[in-house]
């Protein structure tokens, strides 16, 4: 949620007096504190700045929260910005900045909600990490597959890639005791089959704190 920046009330005289004034001159204004000159341009651009993020999303709420988020920081690091030739151009450019960001943002997050690495194993990996015979040793990795993705993944990167625990978590962008979870039912999905558990203790799958 956007955090909501209160503008003061423009009466009609101070409206035209800021309206009279050249663009550099008004965001000199706005840059030295003036809070009457930042409502003025706020109320100036809203409504095409408004449209613009409409166009950019489809998206009302965004929209409003980008405008939001905009002149926030207009007024919090006025003393920074620079001087410029065209207040509008600035405002778009930065609007569009935050538009496009927020939208990269929200689908990095549908991508990490929906979707998933999936490892597949294979015969050769399993084989180098246990002696067994064929049928076994299919049986195994058919066990290995049907395991849930997170646990394959954090499984196959931690014995088929020998990385450690923290590192496998900074790949898998989730805490070091997730991976230590995901690891453990892993460990405990494959113990149910004491058929194919026993190749747990020819290989080298063991839960350490490395």
């Amino acid at each position: 949620m956007a955090l909501i920046l209160p503008l003061p009330v423009l009466h009609d005289t101070s409206y035209q007096q800021f309206d009279e004034l050249p663009e550099q001159e008004l965001w000199n204004t706005l840059r030295q504190g003036n809070e009457a000159a930042l409502a003025f341009i706020h109320r100036s651009y809203y409504k095409s700045l408004y449209r613009y993020g409409l166009k950019l999303s489809q998206d009302a709420d965004l929209s409003e929260d980008c405008i939001q988020d905009l002149f926030v920081t207009l007024w919090t690091a006025r003393s920074n910005i620079s001087a410029v030739q065209s207040i509008k151009l600035y405002l778009f450019t930065s609007y569009r900045r935050l538009i496009l960001q927020h939208k990269k943002n929200r689908q990095k997050a549908l991508n990490r909600l929906f979707y998933q690495p999936d490892v597949v194993f294979s015969s050769e990996e399993v084989m180098m990490k246990s002696e067994a015979d064929q049928q076994t040793t299919q049986n195994f990795i058919i066990l290995l597959n049907s395991l849930p993705k997170r646990q394959k993944e954090a499984l196959y990167l931690r014995y088929y890639e020998d990385l450690s625990f923290t590192e496998v978590a900074q790949l898998m962008d989730v805490s070091y005791q997730s991976v230590l979870n995901h690891i453990q039912r892993a460990l405990n999905n494959i113990r149910q089959r004491p058929d194919l558990a026993i190749l747990l203790g020819r290989s080298s799958f063991k839960l350490s704190s490395s």
